[in-house]
């Protein structure tokens, strides 16, 4: 019981936390702009402000090159997403460790959002290689790497999609345990923020069609 406590407690440290972060990303307010470049470029995506803020510590590497600018995404979102996982295994072990603290739904539902997000790490993977092919390509194979890419990433973001899906709890009484409440919270505000980033790589692979 008091392991059980414990990790309530640290779990609501790493949900303020996380959300603080979120919001602060999130902010109305327009970054101090240092990189024109990368701003204009992240004009093309629903979070403007999470693609600058995530992108412009990588201005050296990406050099207004747009296949730069599509890798760093990728990869900074893949970041997110192991980030996320980690925390979802942890949480998997505290559950095998507590199992009466929560309903086996809550249990079982952890074992789906693992399955995605491990697929959304396997589908930025493939687009990565895709994205990578266009710095050598010739130009008739471009299109096709690109709309693999897209492809790829659609799918990352689908895959997390699917798990958020899985909690809400559509015709099956939901977890009323004080564990699984915060569990679902967590689930929520890490999915919802890596579905952003996501949301934004696919923006930019996207834009890449355009690109000379």
């Amino acid at each position: 019981m008091a392991k059980t406590s414990m990790f309530l407690f640290l779990f609501l440290v790493i949900i303020v936390v996380g959300i603080s972060a979120t919001g602060s990303i999130l902010s109305n307010e327009d970054p101090p702009i240092i990189n024109k470049y990368i701003w204009r470029s992240c004009k093309v995506t629903m979070y403007q402000r999470i693609c600058y803020g995530s992108l412009v510590s990588y201005a050296t590497y990406i050099d207004e090159d747009p296949i730069h600018l599509a890798i760093a995404a990728i990869n900074i979102t893949r970041g997110r997403l192991i980030q996320v996982n980690n925390n979802f295994l942890a949480i998997k072990n505290t559950i095998a460790r507590n199992t009466s603290a929560v309903e086996p739904m809550t249990a079982a539902i952890m074992d789906v959002c693992i399955e995605m997000v491990e697929l959304a790490l396997d589908m930025l993977d493939e687009s990565d290689k895709e994205v990578e092919a266009l710095v050598d390509c010739k130009e008739g194979d471009k299109a096709s790497h690109i709309n693999n890419a897209v492809l790829w990433v659609g799918a990352a973001v689908t895959d997390q999609g699917t798990c958020l899906d899985e909690f809400s709890n559509d015709g099956t009484p939901p977890d009323l345990s004080v564990l699984g409440k915060h569990i679902k919270t967590f689930v929520f505000s890490r999915m919802n923020t890596t579905m952003s980033y996501t949301s934004n790589t696919l923006s930019l692979v996207k834009s890449l069609e355009s690109s000379d």
